[in-house]
């Protein structure tokens, strides 16, 4: 899983998240999150060149987290592009479909859930694709 950094502006939350080129069938690792702080994650269909989006996300939460909260939502999500300033994609923004995950006050350790996104794997795919994604959580 790439790079993830959320922040709350203007009312609307925005994630910027490092997108490479991953396996769609990739499962990410356990994400470490301090106490207290939310951590979330947005999909999107790219193009073959990385830069345009197609149809947000749909996401369906398939196991809820024990030791939280988790919201799903359209999000704004800024292309990062490895950190690379000088891609011609760095900064744009796209609306994608994610999630938010909100630890419980004072929980500190282990929590998961699993959802669902159905999302083009590439711009102009005629249909969604559906894969389900596990996500273990360690607060700290």
């Amino acid at each position: 899983m790439g790079l993830v950094k959320s922040a709350m502006v203007a009312g609307l939350l925005l994630t910027v998240a490092a997108c490479g080129n991953k396996n769609w069938d990739d499962e990410p690792g356990p994400v470490l999150i301090n106490a207290g702080e939310p951590f979330s994650h947005t999909y999107l269909s790219y193009s073959k060149d990385g830069c345009a989006a197609g149809m947000p996300a749909e996401i369906k939460i398939i196991e809820q987290p024990q030791h939280g909260r988790l919201e799903i939502g359209r999000y704004k999500h800024v292309m990062d592009v490895g950190g690379n300033k000088d891609h011609r994609c760095y900064g744009r923004e796209y609306m994608a479909g994610g999630f938010v995950y909100r630890p419980d006050p004072k929980y500190k350790g282990p929590d998961r859930f699993v959802v669902e996104v159905g999302s083009q794997k590439w711009v102009g795919e005629p249909r969604r694709q559906w894969r389900r994604r596990p996500y273990d959580v360690i607060v700290k």
